[in-house]
């Protein structure tokens, strides 16, 4: 899952209760779905967009050293995507 959960949620107090009849054991995982530098560059370079509009990074600037049709963003500023 990429979420964590709930203790309190229904369909986790089923899963548990199903587990438990069963007597298997639960194991929770954590997956984050980020790619790595090398894995997002190579990801940007095969799409080849137009404009990047870098929204989830703590580093706008590295963006434009990967592709230099980066749109660094200012936050409360429109902008226009076509």
């Amino acid at each position: 899952m990429s979420e964590p959960f709930s203790e309190e949620d229904i369909e986790d107090k089923v899963m548990h209760n199903w587990l438990n009849h069963f007597k298997m054991q639960f194991h929770q995982h954590h997956a984050s779905g980020h790619m790595n530098k090398q894995q997002l560059t190579d990801l940007i370079n095969h799409i080849k967009p137009k404009r990047i509009f870098p929204i989830h990074t703590e580093n706008q600037q590295l963006f434009k050293k990967i592709r230099n049709n980066t749109q660094t963003i200012t936050c409360g500023k429109e902008y226009m995507v076509r």
